[in-house]
């Protein structure tokens, strides 16, 4: 069983390139976590203001309760390399501070 949490623009859409994320979160900061990386979280909503994003799912690891994966769903990785170019130095600064 994996507990898993959707969202996103395009939910119908097709994606055809996945960006998986690996993240051990540290017990206390677990609610928070889910907040800032869930399909309404400040993540998700970096990534909703490019084309191509299609959605975000947050997955937590039944059997290892610290450990969660992102799924961010793009409609190419084209798509996905042309958000990371416009946003990347952004988003590597906030992931440093999450």
């Amino acid at each position: 069983t994996v507990e898993t949490e959707s969202g996103g623009q395009e939910k119908n859409s097709e994606a055809e390139f996945v960006i998986v994320w690996e993240f051990h979160v540290n017990s206390a900061k677990r609610r928070e976590f889910e907040r800032a990386y869930g399909p309404n979280g400040v993540w998700a909503k970096l990534f909703r203001s490019a084309a191509g994003y299609i959605r975000t799912d947050l997955i937590r690891d039944p059997e290892t309760l610290r450990r969660y994966l992102t799924l961010d769903f793009w409609s190419s990785r084209e798509a996905y390399l042309r958000f990371k170019k416009r946003i990347g130095s952004s988003m590597r600064r906030w992931m440093r501070s999450a």
